[in-house]
């Protein structure tokens, strides 16, 4: 289910997007998480981030999800997770005008959900910086997205949820 972190208090809400698309997944199975206080487990004292890569993982172990970062040199690798039942969220970077229908203008770095891909091959995200719906199912041209996360390093946390 779609959430924004543009909802969320305004004094982190432009710095959540890790934990909010974590909690997208958590709430598949767990809806009345919240994402604040998803933010709170992954916030990173140290570096004074919300979520760095090992503390969203860690916080999904929390949560009953196996969870782990990979690096992945193509988009259709991390589409085959997906389609085999595997969450997946993955970080971009991007200036001005490099991402078409983006509601960043630009960004160091960015986490957004990943659902799959439309029958031309683009990309569907829930995209946690929309402050409403557009947010859900948001396409972006496929050539656009993967060099951009290509570029960023390929950083994707994959999660499936344990079976006990």
């Amino acid at each position: 289910p779609f959430r924004s972190q543009m909802t969320e208090e305004p004094g982190i809400a432009q710095r959540i997007c890790g934990p909010t698309s974590l909690a997208m997944f958590l709430a598949v199975r767990e809806p009345s998480v919240r994402t604040r206080r998803i933010a709170t487990l992954a916030y990173d004292a140290v570096h004074d981030v919300y979520g760095n890569w090992s503390h969203l993982t860690a916080v999904a172990g929390e949560h009953g999800y196996a969870a782990w970062t990979e690096q992945f040199r193509c988009l259709s690798d991390v589409e085959d997770r997906v389609r085999a039942g595997f969450g997946a969220i993955l970080s971009v970077a991007y200036e001005p005008n490099e991402l078409t229908g983006s509601p960043l203008p630009r960004t160091n770095g960015h986490l957004v959900a990943l659902r799959g891909r439309t029958d031309a091959g683009d990309v569907i995200c829930n995209d946690p910086a929309f402050p409403d719906e557009r947010g859900n199912g948001v396409v972006y041209k496929r050539a656009e997205f993967e060099r951009l996360w290509a570029r960023h390093g390929g950083t994707t946390i994959l999660l499936r949820p344990e079976t006990y």
